[in-house]
């Protein structure tokens, strides 16, 4: 029999002064908690093998933090945990914390590097691994589905017209976006000898997008309170073990949006509330409804065995190979360095960029470069270049000047390249690329079910024949289901599928390593998947990760604030880089004020600030003061809604 242990760890914490990470808006300044944020994890250990998988409430799991995590666990040999057995996954919220990636794109919300923050998440990693490890206790498994009827409110395409031109998806009306979306919910259920459930594992592929960049708050979004609910549920039902825990992880969600109404006001999409805390939590009622079905399907399914473990190759992105099979069959196709399109800065319907106004005509030129390729006769990329990221600081800007040329003309407005500036002018930015491109790619397996681990957010689509790659490399090998666990393990980007990637909407233009890149994910899982299981402790095969010291990311810290808060003081007017950093210069503590109603108290640790030029962390007295937006303030019973779920 197996033995099968849950545990989850509290990883609240941000640094005052800086940005939640996922709506790339520098206003959007964490100002108290409106959830608390966890490490849930999930160990399985059995005579074929063993097989970690937590998932944290962060927007994704950075190479980074993967690193630090599988360094320290593999610091404990007794407990025979390896990179191959460890799968760090996200609920992909955009309330959570930045400063935890090596790679200054990912690094931007925050201003750098913010150890306290990377060593709490990576703390809590670990804490919770070692926690489900030390809570095993002899269980089946067991998998079950429920499909979500479309007329429930919780999932819509939100770039249909980028959907509507793959070639395996029937057509679909734009007034019905639910219809593009993959409603299947699947939930992994450990019962103890006993009959009491241990913990659930619940995949459904949604963005964490309820809860809008106004809010300013901590917030696990719809995963997180779907998560609280579950384990709230099962506090009251003796029918679940003592200290039951319920994992939402995220599927395929690269063009899901929890937003299907329109916000005329805010000019945004937003959920079925006008109030986001509300939509959040409606949102997680409904994954919870479909969670609670599959887990009940799952009593009638044969229990999993099998082999258990997984296999992790580091992949070279920026120049990965691709089959003619997965290609159309074009023979000689390859991946290339980064690069960010200029359709990213349009954003989406549920969170518009600054480029947004002119969207129609960036699509126009889209398509007027691919139309000049197929009258050339040959593969002209239709992305127009905003920035390359692969090249850091010395790529191109628009595709026409040095990246350096530009940095004059937006620093003065925008605090994240002020503060790449200057860096860069002390010498403090590198040679690294400025996202990852090195990535890990994992497949993980409990007997019948494998896990598709992804390094990147991929479109609904591009899931789709991931899966279908993986299932015909697996057709003998005995496997019935296969789910995608995307923000897994690192993170670079969107993966859209070569139809979608024409059409450079967000999704497209946010897919760097260009129109290949879902067929090189296709090449490499195909080739990943016939290799089979590694021991969980054997090396890691692949090119190494491009990671800094820490040392390095502290100077380059210390060298770009120095830059923000010149300008902050009045060197460029106009300059807006919020409302602590107008106050904090480089070490003056942040202003305390009184608690409002509805938000948690930060307790002991997690909101701590690192200075500046410092490697050790300082509690501060952080603001809880919530946003003025009226949609932010939060009520006692709104936030009573959120808390406790």
């Amino acid at each position: 029999m197996l033995e099968v242990g849950f545990a989850r760890a509290d990883i609240t914490t941000w640094e005052p002064g800086t940005c939640a990470l996922g709506w790339g808006q520098e206003t959007n300044f964490i100002e108290g908690i409106g959830t608390r944020l966890y490490v849930r994890a999930m160990v399985v250990r059995g005579p074929a093998g063993t097989l970690a998988y937590a998932c944290a409430d962060l927007c994704f799991v950075s190479t980074a933090v993967w690193n630090a995590v599988i360094e320290r666990l593999a610091a404990m040999p007794s407990r025979g945990l390896g990179p191959h057995d460890v799968v760090l996954t996200a609920t992909h919220t955009h309330s959570g914390p930045g400063g935890f990636s090596h790679h200054v794109t990912y690094n931007g919300s925050s201003l750098g590097f913010c150890p306290t923050v990377f060593e709490t998440i990576v703390r809590g990693f670990v804490e919770a691994i070692l926690g489900a490890d030390d809570a095993r206790r002899p269980a089946t498994l067991r998998v079950g589905e429920a499909h979500v009827p479309y007329d429930e409110p919780v999932a819509f395409n939100r770039s249909i017209e980028a959907y509507n031109r793959n070639r395996d998806v029937g057509r679909v009306d734009g007034a019905r976006t639910e219809l593009g979306t993959r409603r299947l919910s699947v939930t992994l259920r450990a019962d103890d000898t006993e009959g009491r459930t241990l913990g659930i594992l619940n995949w459904f592929g949604v963005h964490g997008t309820s809860v809008h960049a106004d809010a300013r708050i901590l917030h696990g979004d719809n995963k997180g309170l779907a998560a609280l609910r579950f384990e709230a549920q099962a506090r009251r039902d003796r029918a679940f073990a003592p200290g039951f825990v319920a994992i939402f992880a995220q599927e395929a969600a690269g063009d899901v949006s929890p937003n299907g109404h329109v916000d005329e006001e805010r000019g945004v999409l937003r959920g079925t509330s006008e109030d986001d805390l509300e939509s959040a939590a409606q949102n997680a009622v409904i994954q919870v409804r479909y969670a609670r079905q599959a887990f009940e399907a799952a009593r009638g399914e044969a229990a999993l065995e099998g082999p258990i473990g997984g296999h992790v190759r580091r992949i070279d992105f920026a120049d990965a190979a691709v089959s003619p099979e997965h290609a159309d069959g074009f023979v000689g196709q390859r991946t290339r360095k980064a690069v960010l399109g200029l359709g990213a800065t349009a954003g989406t319907a549920e969170g518009p960029g600054p480029a947004r106004p002119v969207e129609s005509i960036l699509r126009a030129f889209t398509r007027a470069r691919a139309e000049f390729g197929r009258m050339l006769g040959r593969e002209v990329d239709p992305k127009l270049p905003f920035l390359e990221v692969g090249r850091g600081v010395e790529g191109q800007f628009l595709g026409l000047v040095p990246t350096r040329a530009g940095f004059p003309l937006v620093a003065p407005r925008v605090p994240t390249v002020a503060f790449v500036e200057a860096a860069d002018r002390a010498g403090e930015m590198g040679s690294l690329p400025w996202v990852p491109e090195v990535l890990p790619l994992q497949i993980a397996r409990i007997g019948s079910l494998v896990l598709v681990a992804l390094p990147c957010e991929p479109t609904t689509v591009a899931g789709e024949r991931i899966r279908r790659t993986v299932a015909e490399a697996l057709a003998f090998a005995g496997v019935s289901r296969i789910v995608i666990a995307p923000y897994a393990n690192g993170y670079a980007g969107y993966v859209t599928t070569r139809e979608e990637y024409e059409a450079q909407h967000y999704e497209g233009a946010s897919t760097l390593f260009g129109p290949w890149t879902l067929a090189a994910y296709q090449t490499a899982l195909a080739d990943l998947a016939t290799a089979g299981l590694r021991e969980g402790l054997a090396k890691v095969e692949g090119p190494e990760l491009a990671l800094a010291s820490q040392e390095t990311l502290v100077r380059q810290r210390i060298a770009g604030r120095e830059g923000v808060s010149a300008r902050s003081r009045g060197v460029a007017p106009g300059f807006h880089p919020g409302p602590v950093w107008l106050t904090m210069g480089l070490r003056s503590a942040s202003r305390a004020t009184p608690q409002t109603p509805g938000l948690s108290a930060p307790g002991p640790g997690p909101a701590q600030a690192l200075d500046p030029g410092s490697m050790n962390c300082a509690s501060r007295s952080s603001s809880n003061r919530p946003s003025q937006d009226r949609r932010a303030t939060l009520p006692t019973k709104r936030a009573a809604l959120a808390s406790t779920a």
